[in-house]
C-alpha cells in the first residue's frame, strides 16, 4: 500500500486565492547527500522510487530526501538544528523553509509528525511559513492535547478546527446512548462533550481520561489557539 500513498500533496484553488501550499508528514528535506539547494516537488521528489523494502535505509540522495520528507522536524535555531534525535530526519531552519517554498512556488508548508509543544491542534513556525497540524487528540492516551485539522471552506479561507476525542470509556457510553441519533444531533452531542469536558475554566481541573495503559494525568490549561497565516486566510 505504501508505494501508492502520496509523499506530498499540493493544494491550490479559490479557497486560497490560487496561492499554493503543500502537505506532507515530516518536513523540508535538507542536508541530504549530494543535495545542492532546495529540492523540487516536480523534479527530485517526483523521481523517488517508492518500491523499496524500507525507508529507513538511505543509500543515495533520493532515499535521504524520502526519509526526511517523512521524519524531519523544524528547528528555530542552529542550536536546535544540532539536537537531532536518533531515527529522525535532519532538522530544517526558517531559511530552509523559505528556500523550499520559493523553489516550488508555495505560500507555506503544512506538516505533522510531532506533538505541538503548546498542546494545541496546530502551531506555526518559521514566520508562519511552516505549520505543524496534529490531528490526534490526547496523543497516546496521556498527552492531554487538542487535535487539529485545517478546513477549507468557500468564502472563509483556511481555518484551524480543534477537537478532543473522548476516552475509551466515554466513547463506549456515548456510542451506546446515541448511535441511532441523527448526524446533526451526534455532532451537537460531540461538541457539547468537548465544551463541558475540557474547555473553559474547568479545563485544568477536568478529571483524567483513561487509556488502555492506565490513567492519564490531568489535562493542563491551554493557551489561545493559533490561527493560519495571512496567505491561508485570504480568499
Amino acid at each position: 500500500v505504501f508505494p501508492w500513498m502520496p509523499l506530498v500533496t499540493v493544494v491550490e484553488g479559490v479557497l486560497t486565492s490560487n496561492r499554493k501550499f503543500c502537505v506532507l508528514h515530516g518536513g523540508v528535506p535538507v542536508d541530504c547527500q549530494g543535495q545542492v539547494g532546495p529540492v523540487g516537488i516536480d523534479d527530485e521528489i517526483s523521481q523517488i522510487d517508492r518500491k523499496r523494502p524500507t525507508v529507513h535505509v538511505t543509500t543515495d540522495k533520493l532515499s535521504e530526501v524520502l526519509f526526511n520528507m517523512l521524519w524531519a522536524d523544524p528547528a528555530e535555531s542552529q542550536r536546535g538544528k544540532a539536537t537531532k534525535r536518533r531515527g529522525r530526519g535532519n532538522r530544517f531552519l526558517c531559511a530552509d523553509t523559505q528556500a523550499f517554498i520559493e523553489r516550488n512556488d508555495l505560500a507555506f508548508v503544512v506538516r505533522s509528525h510531532e506533538l505541538p509543544r503548546n498542546l494545541r491542534g496546530a502551531v506555526p513556525a518559521h514566520s508562519s511559513k511552516c505549520f505543524t497540524v496534529f490531528s490526534a487528540s490526547n496523543y497516546m492516551g496521556s498527552a492531554g492535547n487538542h487535535g487539529g485539522v485545517f478546513l477549507c471552506e468557500v468564502g472563509k479561507g483556511l481555518a484551524l478546527k480543534e477537537h478532543f476525542a473522548p476516552g475509551w470509556a466515554d466513547l463506549a457510553r456515548l456510542f451506546a446512548e446515541h448511535s441511532k441519533a441523527h448526524l446533526d444531533d451526534r455532532l451537537a452531542i460531540a461538541e457539547a462533550f468537548e465544551a463541558s469536558g475540557w474547555d473553559g475554566a474547568s479545563s485544568a481541573a477536568a478529571p483524567a481520561c483513561r487509556s488502555p495503559g492506565g490513567p492519564c494525568s490531568s489535562r493542563p490549561a491551554l493557551p489561545a489557539p493559533v490561527t493560519a497565516n495571512r496567505e491561508a486566510q485570504t480568499v
